[in-house]
């Protein structure tokens, strides 16, 4: 498809559009499979390899051994729970913690 900049978005029809889209946004097969592999892993989560591999022998990763035991599998989006599983809670939300439970404490302390 040829580009044609002064030609406005609007008309283009829906089929240029989508081609468009398609060479702006270059869907990436790899990134949509649900089963990945080492490399997939890495790529995703931007791990290098080495420290895939001590995660895996120290079982901090979720993972799947494929029927010879030797290659190694990983659900995505088992990978994306685990990777935002750490979420640090902000300051707002740590303070408004705190003051809960220190309302909880001296309502206890009262009754």
């Amino acid at each position: 498809m040829v580009i044609n900049y002064d030609l406005p978005i609007a008309a283009l029809t829906v089929r240029q559009f989508i081609d468009l889209l398609k060479i702006f946004f270059p869907s990436d097969s790899k990134e949509e499979s649900e089963i990945l592999d080492k490399d997939g892993f890495c790529e995703l989560t931007g791990y290098s390899m080495d420290a895939l591999n001590k995660m895996i022998q120290h079982n901090e990763v979720p993972y799947y051994k494929g029927q010879g035991r030797k290659k190694i599998y990983f659900k995505r989006s088992e990978i994306l729970d685990w990777v935002f599983s750490g979420r640090v809670e902000t300051k707002v939300e740590y303070l408004n913690r705190k003051d809960t439970e220190f309302v909880n404490h001296m309502e206890r302390r009262v009754s």
